[in-house]
């Protein structure tokens, strides 16, 4: 093993990921090429490092070019590849989008975590339909899968959106009941 070449692979995924964080499309994509020119093939780890930039960016359009990459050099994605997907569907209140993806996850036997569902009851509640944020939400209990703040603070929101107050402070009610912390979305969202 070539360890200078190991490092330096490394050395560009942590930077790649770094412009990515920072919303520097460019450069990480410049930087997942140099791995690339290593000899590195792409894998699942500079996949999600583009999916997180695209995804922060809003940009669905590259997400999806990126899967299509994924597939064709088949790559198989994992729960960190479609969480990154589904909490994008959310941003963009495209519940349509995050269920497809949810179903695309199941469907490689991929077992959804509390991000996953999370990101679902988010896309829901943004869109409005807050009556398939609590279905999803049961079933996110029913999978033994207990809710955490991002579920419940969207839960609250959506509610409160609607101006619905009494069903807000139902969900913070029950938030505090389940000893989840609260977070200022929450609260601000009730007051």
């Amino acid at each position: 093993v070539d360890v200078a070449k190991f490092l330096d692979g490394i050395s560009c995924t942590t930077i790649a990921d770094a412009c990515a964080k920072k919303g520097d499309i460019a450069g990480m994509e410049r930087w997942v090429e140099k791995f690339r020119a290593l000899g590195f093939g792409l894998n699942v780890v500079a996949c999600n490092i583009l999916l997180d930039g695209y995804a922060r960016k809003g940009n669905l359009r590259k997400m999806l070019e990126c899967m299509a990459m994924m597939r064709s050099e088949q790559i198989t994605p994992n729960i960190f590849v479609y969480s990154t997907l589904i909490s994008c569907c959310a941003r963009r209140k495209d519940a349509e989008g995050a269920i497809g993806f949810f179903n695309e996850m199941l469907g490689l036997g991929i077992e959804p975590n509390e991000v996953v569902y999370s990101a679902m009851v988010d896309a829901l509640c943004k869109t409005g339909d807050m009556e398939e944020a609590v279905r999803w939400l049961q079933r996110m209990k029913q999978a033994n899968i207990p809710p955490g703040a991002v579920a419940y603070s969207a839960m609250i929101s959506g509610f409160a959106k609607r101006r619905e107050p009494e069903s807000a402070a139902k969900w913070f009610e029950a938030m505090l009941e389940a000893d989840v912390h609260a977070t200022t979305i929450a609260f601000n969202s009730v007051i």
